[in-house]
């Protein structure tokens, strides 16, 4: 009798064990540039293989993003979604017309990302931010700059509007390192409604420093703003293409051959010359979407590399077949 009783005890124990892993469920929504999605316990590299072939999305290297993940986005902006997604990836994202592109380079350790309770907001999910280092360091009179109790996102974004009605642009170029990027291009847009030179400054100071983990955010930010006049951004790119980060230099590979202008392919013909095997595929591979790489591809297809090479010639096919 006993043993029974241990028996019957031990199987509820696994069945009980097996319900509480919820089985894996995907939804995903793309429409009017925005997407929904929800996902419980799905990989990664599933969410990703969804939301590509959803939205149009180029994503390389997704594929052993095995871990699951939980995670509810609402009618957000593609970019957003998928920086949300990729949080603790080190990836690159190019904005390009008509398609954005995503080179992930590597995946950091991090805790597994759970589902918000039912109580909170299906959308994406904000990191709370810190104070500016010259405020830690330095602190103005209480609650001058103090944000009051609640979210601390929006406190951190209450605060910058402060800063900038006082025009204290010490504590502003402070959030320019914020994580949140939301919290960064607040900053960088009150900076610039101050001087716009000097909010691009402060921005390209973030982008040089390599001690600084966000500045490819920072790069990232830089590119996408209105601000920046052209020949600051071509040179900024241009500098990240020598960038000793790996990330840094897909994005501006992707970036530029999203432009597909003169200047553009001058800039990574340049670069292909001095660039290893791996980097010389990358920008053969992300090319090959325009007419305008064709010259550099002709040239690739004589690279003395046997995979840039055969890369490069199969690629000429596809696109000289092209109408």
């Amino acid at each position: 009798m006993m043993t029974r009783m241990l028996a019957t005890t031990f199987i509820l124990f696994v069945a009980g064990v097996a319900q509480s892993a919820p089985p894996p469920e995907l939804r995903l929504k793309w429409g009017s540039g925005k997407l929904s999605l929800d996902a419980e316990n799905v990989p990664l590299s599933r969410v990703l293989e969804a939301v590509s072939i959803e939205t149009g999305t180029e994503i390389t290297g997704g594929a052993e993003l095995g871990s699951p993940i939980s995670v509810h986005i609402a009618e957000t902006e593609l970019i957003q979604a998928l920086q949300e997604l990729l949080t603790g990836v080190d990836y690159a994202i190019s904005a390009g017309s008509p398609v954005t592109r995503v080179l992930i380079v590597s995946k950091r350790k991090e805790p597994a990302r759970t589902a918000p309770t039912a109580d909170a907001k299906p959308d994406v999910q904000t990191k709370p931010a810190a104070d500016p280092p010259e405020n830690q360091s330095a602190e103005k009179e209480a609650g001058e700059t103090q944000a009051p109790p609640g979210d601390p996102a929006e406190n951190t974004l209450a605060a910058i509007e402060t800063a900038a009605t006082d025009r204290d642009s010490t504590a502003l170029k402070a959030y320019l390192r914020d994580g949140d990027t939301a919290v960064q291009a607040s900053a960088f847009q009150a900076l610039a409604t101050q001087s716009k030179d000097a909010a691009i400054e402060s921005l390209a100071a973030e982008i040089q420093d390599t001690t600084q983990p966000n500045r490819l955010q920072a790069l990232q930010l830089l590119v996408q703003s209105s601000g920046a006049s052209e020949p600051v951004i071509m040179d900024t790119l241009r500098d990240a293409l020598r960038d000793p980060d790996p990330a840094f230099n897909a994005y501006a590979i992707q970036t530029l051959a999203g432009y597909g202008n003169a200047d553009a392919m001058e800039a990574l013909t340049a670069a292909f010359h001095g660039m290893d095997a791996a980097t010389r595929l990358t920008i053969v591979q992300s090319v090959a979407s325009t007419q305008a790489g064709l010259p550099l591809l002709q040239e690739a297809a004589s690279d003395s590399d046997a995979t840039v090479s055969a890369a490069a010639k199969d690629l000429l096919k596809q696109l000289t077949a092209r109408p």
